[in-house]
């Protein structure tokens, strides 16, 4: 998720996938929220609004690719 000039929120066109791989923190997905911990992998489809909240510093894999 991102904001715009305007300040609106706007989506990204890739497909994500979040692998967490250290601490823990908060993912909103969409209109849901998820708690998120070390070995949890997250996929996130393209367009979903989305935001990661760390407790403290979070290691992960982030992996984005075009969806076609």
């Amino acid at each position: 998720m991102r904001l715009t000039d305007s300040g609106e929120e706007a989506t990204l066109i890739f497909a994500e996938l979040l692998v967490i791989l250290r601490d823990r923190g908060w993912l909103r997905l969409d209109e849901g929220e998820l708690t998120i911990e070390s070995g949890l992998a997250i996929y996130v489809p393209p367009h979903s609004l989305h935001q990661l909240k760390a407790e403290s510093d979070v290691e992960l894999l982030w992996i984005a690719w075009r969806a076609m």
